[in-house]
């Protein structure tokens, strides 16, 4: 019985520790920008009409759960914890400890660009932000709904799905797998010259590449008269590409 009941207050020490932090922009007017970095874990980032961003953290952890609100251009010197930080507008969220699997959701502003970055199983999931988004996972998907602005989007093992409300003209897009399914969805009227490869895959679209050709096992193209490079590739995995 001493046995098993020191078993049961183990596990319950261990077990997932949630934290909470919001942090005010020192200029809401103007646009923000979020930076996260995980070794594993899952990141999920939602836009929301409010003036600040809202990390959330839950991780395999001994710490209890705590709630902080950080002032404008200001960061926790005694921080064990989630480590949020904001300069400038720019809101840089760290997990208490690299070395734990770390699931953390985070609300932002509509307009803020976005870098996330996770390495162990996971994956990236984006929502409504419009901005620039530079993603990209190692081991698992990514998938960014609703999005406006430009897009740079990588999984090595995993598919990568996108759908763009908006794009910033003459913006060059990458959409990159080495092991998983591109699907890619964009509005009617985008402007671009498509890249396209798979090594073992199909290619389709309901758009219509003018002076299409291929060269090295690339498929080339523009749509609507062309603009900047968007690039398709995958390894092995199908390249689907919507027109909205």
């Amino acid at each position: 019985m001493t046995r098993l009941i020191a078993i049961l207050l183990s596990t319950a020490a261990i077990s997932a520790a949630q934290e909470k932090t919001t942090v005010a922009l020192s200029d809401p007017a103007h646009p923000a920008a979020l930076h996260v970095r995980l070794i594993s874990g899952s990141i999920s980032v939602t836009a929301a009409e409010e003036p600040q961003v809202v990390a959330e953290s839950s991780a395999v952890s001994r710490k209890a759960t705590r709630t902080s609100t950080v002032p404008p251009g200001m960061h926790r010197l005694d921080n064990d914890g989630l480590g949020v930080d904001e300069d400038h507008n720019i809101v840089t969220v760290r997990p208490a400890s690299p070395a734990e699997k770390t699931d953390l959701t985070i609300r932002v502003p509509v307009n803020t660009s976005v870098e996330l970055r996770t390495i162990n199983p996971g994956r990236i999931d984006v929502t409504g932000v419009n901005g620039d988004l530079e993603i990209q996972n190692i081991n698992g998907a990514v998938n960014l709904t609703g999005v406006s602005g430009s897009v740079v989007a990588h999984s090595l093992n995993g598919n990568v799905t996108v759908s763009l409300s908006r794009v910033t003209p003459d913006m060059p897009m990458s959409f990159t797998s080495l092991n998983g399914k591109i699907e890619v969805t964009l509005p009617a009227d985008t402007k671009a010259r498509f890249r396209i490869k798979t090594r073992n895959g199909s290619v389709t679209s309901d758009f219509n590449l003018e002076s299409a050709k291929s060269r090295d096992g690339r498929m080339e193209g523009t749509i609507n008269g062309g603009g900047p490079d968007f690039a398709f590739e995958t390894m092995n995995g199908d390249v689907v590409i919507h027109r909205k």
